[in-house]
């Protein structure tokens, strides 16, 4: 199973489960802290607010993974 560092909203590292992400999105307003860059959801519902910008998340992820291919806007 791989695993990516992540920093929370109030700056404390997490780890979080490759394996269990479904996409990385950018928060709606108010949803959640401002220090929030981007949410990992996960495939059990859950989710997980992070400082890290949607793209920093995807680089990490393609670096533990390897990726099939560019995501496109």
């Amino acid at each position: 199973m791989a695993w990516i560092k992540l920093t929370n909203p109030a700056g404390i590292q997490v780890l979080v489960s490759t394996e269990q992400m479904v996409r990385v999105r950018i928060p709606h307003a108010g949803e959640v802290d401002p220090a929030a860059n981007s949410i990992v959801d996960f495939a059990n519902g859950q989710f997980q607010a992070v400082r890290e910008t949607s793209e920093q998340v995807l680089t990490l992820l393609c670096g533990q993974t390897g990726c099939m291919g560019e995501a496109r806007a």
